[in-house]
Order: structure tokens, then sequence, then C-alpha cells
């Protein structure tokens, strides 16, 4: 008498593969985020401000997710310091503040 394993046929290599092309899919979505929203120093941030091309920041703690006045989009990180926020305010930038929990912006830094 023979052993065998019973085999779970094709139900199982589909759902294989659906999994790995979810996986690559999300691979790919966050790849494509970082591509849209290069990482900026902080110095050229602020040298943007000051020549008043950025429209708007949103900021999460020290992280700032935000776009440019011709729609390019960018990311960066701010020290604590109250004269960014002046800077802000001085050159007419929308800014959005949110939680720090709440930033996709963490997902540029893992990737």
């Amino acid at each position: 008498m023979k052993n065998k394993l019973p085999t779970q046929g094709p139900k199982n290599l589909f759902l294989f593969i659906l999994f790995v092309f979810g996986t690559l899919m999300a691979i790919s979505w966050l790849t494509d985020y970082t591509h849209k929203h290069p990482l900026i120093s902080y110095s050229a941030f602020l040298k943007r401000v000051e020549s008043g091309d950025v429209r708007r920041v949103d900021v999460a703690g020290q992280n700032i997710k935000g776009q440019f006045k011709n729609n390019d989009k960018f990311i960066t990180v701010m020290p604590q310091s109250q004269s960014t926020w002046d800077q802000l305010k001085q050159y007419n930038v929308a800014i959005n503040v949110e939680s720090p929990g709440s930033s996709v912006a963490l997902w540029h830094f893992l990737f």
C-alpha cells in the first residue's frame, strides 16, 4: 500500500501567485511614492521657502511633506525650531499640521 500525500491542486498555486503578485504591487507602489516625493535637504528646503517656491507643507513631528508652486512634491526633515515656523508664515506657505503617527513619510525612510 502506497502512502500518498494529498495534493491541493491548482487552488494553492493560484493563491501563491496571487500573494506574490500582491506583494510585488505593494513594493512597486511604495517605490513609486518615493520617486514622486524626493527627499531634499533642510537647507535646500529653506532656500526654496525664501525664494517663494513652496506652496504648502504637511508637518508631522519633524517630517515635512510638501509641494512647490510648480506642483513638484518633496519630503524633508526639520529641526525643532521656531524660526522655521516663522519663515513659513512670512512667505505665505500653507501649513497643515498632522499627528506624527499619521504621516506616510515614514514609508519613504523605510524603503
